[in-house]
């Protein structure tokens, strides 16, 4: 890891870490657009997708199950969406390869509504966001 890129940071694993595989690891955003907004991110420096190994795609794959998982059985989450940009033009701002999961509850507002600026990201503020981080973390102790 080197701490010249976002996701390359120690420091931001640190801080945003919830948990991690052999080839990749899941942070919580400090702005999500909902409730279980995550990244994933491989540990291996990549740009795009098609960097990706096989073994970091099913390191990711299980990672979103992990997730989807620990949300569902702790009554948040009934459903997930992913979403990946992958080069510039495509609305990757950090060139390191990442995936947005989306763990969604019956009547929530669509993630992409928020992405998309039709609708205002919540304003959270620190103490609920470190509230959030906290209780979601215990999920994976």
């Amino acid at each position: 890891m080197t701490d010249k890129c976002d996701f390359c940071s120690s420091a931001t694993y640190k801080r945003q870490g919830i948990t991690e595989s052999s080839d990749a690891i899941v942070i919580y955003p400090l702005y999500p657009a909902n409730y279980g907004h995550f990244m994933i991110v491989p540990k291996r420096h990549v740009s795009l997708f098609t960097d990706l190994t096989n073994d970091e795609l099913i390191s990711i794959k299980g990672l979103v199950s992990t997730l989807f998982n620990a949300f569902h059985e702790n009554g948040q989450g009934d459903g997930f969406n992913l979403l990946s940009n992958n080069g510039q033009v495509a609305g990757q701002h950090i060139p390191h390869f990442h995936l947005h999961l989306f763990i969604r509850k019956e009547g929530e507002t669509s993630p992409f509504d928020v992405l998309s600026k039709k609708i205002a990201v919540d304003k959270i503020t620190k103490d609920e966001w470190d509230s959030r981080l906290k209780q979601i973390r215990s999920w994976f102790e």
